[in-house]
């Protein structure tokens, strides 16, 4: 198999919150790339989405609960 370079990006934000969040983290990759055309792959924290800092620290559990999604398929083999 073929080898080959890959430039990674590692984006350290502020987690996003509100109505808009896919538009806004969509923008911020569309302008990260565009400053940085040479990355392959452009990646951000885990929780990035699922932006909680804006509520008081009590509530953030259960707003991390009422976002989170089922997952579509197995994550691993042996889970099929």
């Amino acid at each position: 198999m073929p080898q080959r370079e890959l430039s990674v990006g590692l984006a350290q934000r502020t987690p996003l919150h509100g109505l808009n969040v896919l538009a806004d983290l969509r923008k911020d990759v569309e302008r990260t790339l565009a400053l940085h055309p040479e990355l392959d792959m452009l990646v951000y924290p885990e929780l990035h989405l699922q932006g909680v800092d804006h509520l008081p620290h009590d509530e953030q559990p259960a707003a991390l609960a009422q976002m989170a999604l089922p997952p579509r398929r197995p994550l691993r083999e042996a889970d099929r």
